[in-house]
């Protein structure tokens, strides 16, 4: 019990570790910026890649995807089967969070087509609040809700936001801690550009 409490008030309380500024560093021409950041040379790909931290998280590299259904999240879930998935997980009151909007519509747009899903999974315990901002971003991506927080608390996300990926064998492939602007798209487009070269057996 005193675990689940402690969980709750940190999701509910603590600010992530990225600033404001820094988070609004984001381009506003999202979409143009991530065509050209996905459309880089293999060389690049393959050194970022090999480069790039991996954040710690509840849930290790290799491990399968949950079971999101089981987890009572309101809202339709996109289909995943197959896919190159990233799941973010954000909240309401996490500036951040809410600026990264604009970068991923642009990333889901731009790699939708060669099968990647982008769900963002927003993590306070109200069901209101969102609505305003969610209706002045027009995300084009998949929202949902975890209001009972039983998948953050399994998860245990290290800051606001946490982007999970997942390749299409539904399992775990790379964590990214906060966001970080350009810096932070740039590395998911060289992780999830080889991810979408995969095949599923």
């Amino acid at each position: 019990m005193g675990h689940a409490l402690a969980r709750s008030n940190f999701i509910e309380n603590a600010s992530g570790p990225v600033s404001i500024p820094e988070a609004r560093r984001i381009r506003p021409a999202a979409v143009g910026f991530v065509a050209r950041a996905c459309t880089a040379t293999w060389v690049w790909v393959i050194a970022v890649v090999l480069g790039a931290p991996v954040a710690s998280a509840a849930i290790a590299e290799g491990e399968e995807m949950p079971e999101l259904p089981q987890y009572g999240l309101s809202g339709e879930l996109p289909e995943l089967a197959g896919k190159v998935v990233l799941v973010d997980i954000w909240a309401s009151w996490c500036a951040p969070c809410k600026a990264s909007f604009p970068a991923f519509t642009g990333l889901q747009k731009e790699l939708a087509n060669a099968g990647f899903v982008m769900l963002a999974v927003r993590v306070d315990r109200k069901a209101s609040g969102d609505e305003r901002f969610l209706k002045t971003q027009a995300p084009g991506f998949a929202t949902v809700h975890d209001g009972s927080q039983k998948l953050v608390a399994m998860l245990e996300p290290p800051a606001m936001p946490t982007g999970y990926l997942f390749g299409r064998d539904g399992r775990l492939r790379a964590v990214h801690a906060g966001f970080h602007g350009d810096r932070t798209i740039e590395e998911l487009c060289a992780e999830i550009l080889p991810l979408l070269k995969e095949t599923t057996s």
